[in-house]
């Protein structure tokens, strides 16, 4: 059974937050922090690459591809699939797979929509993949967020139907069944809240199922230094909540199970 660890590659001060100013150094560091983690634990995993990040910094994601981590796509601009149209979306999709092709000389089979942002409203992005070459996408969180979410999509990953015919897999992120309920199990702002015996037992009780452990975080959520937003006072306690905790509980999780990308596994080219 294959597990997936995968990190979000974007600027979160720029590209996320839009925060004025280069803070290159902030983001460097981050990145930095995690490919060590990775050389520490022997793990190659998926960076979802966002195309408006990878301009400004091509020889780290150059460092991605050369240490053997799969570089995908997260987008150009960090959009919410939910707020554009299919013709937006293919755009935006179009836009980061010339950068990252152009920067790795290889054309991503991956993608991940910004925030998780893709209800079964927006099954067209499927579509949309497929006729550009994707394979897959891991963009669904199977639980009923506030803000993302589908409450019953399958825990596994599954074989979405296309108009052209081509198969795209959707790996959904980790949930734990629990007390008829779905905890996000996953990583993010779930990795800050909850205390790592939690997460390692959760990890365990998908291994046990059967079922794949798909992770994610973001590079700013290693960054040991404090996050500071300019929307306000209750953004910058949110995103520094349990900050801290997040680079000992990545390491846990990556010594209690064998992770690999995306790429290769399974039906994967």
């Amino acid at each position: 059974m294959p597990h997936f660890a995968s990190i979000d590659f974007e600027d979160w001060y720029r590209d996320v937050e839009g925060v004025p100013g280069e803070r290159r150094a902030a983001f460097e560091r981050q990145h930095r922090i995690v490919l060590d983690c990775l050389e520490e634990a022997g793990v190659r995993c998926t960076f979802f690459v966002l195309g408006a990040t990878a301009e400004r910094h091509p020889a780290l994601v150059r460092e991605l591809s050369a240490r053997g981590h799969e570089v995908a796509s997260h987008g150009y601009g960090h959009e919410r699939v939910d707020r554009l149209t299919p013709a937006r979306f293919a755009e935006d999709v179009e836009r980061s797979v010339a950068v990252l092709e152009a920067i790795t000389g290889e054309r991503p089979i991956g993608y991940r929509a910004p925030y998780f942002s893709v209800t079964r409203r927006e099954f067209w992005m499927y579509d949309v993949l497929a006729e550009r070459g994707f394979a897959y996408s891991s963009s669904v969180f199977p639980f009923g967020g506030r803000k993302y979410g589908i409450a019953d999509f399958p825990l596994s990953e599954q074989i979405m139907p296309t108009r052209c015919g081509a198969e795209i897999i959707e790996y959904p992120l980790a949930v734990l069944d629990v007390l008829g309920g779905r905890l996000p199990i996953a990583g993010g702002g779930f990795w800050r809240l909850l205390p790592e015996a939690v997460i390692l037992q959760g990890i365990r009780e998908i291994q046990r199922r059967g079922r794949p452990f798909t992770m994610y975080l973001h590079l700013h959520e290693f960054d040991p230094e404090p996050l500071a937003s300019h929307r306000g006072p209750l953004r910058n306690f949110y995103v520094n909540l349990g900050r801290s905790s997040i680079k000992r509980k990545f390491m846990g999780a990556l010594r209690e199970l064998e992770f690999q990308p995306f790429r290769g596994a399974g039906r994967l080219p």
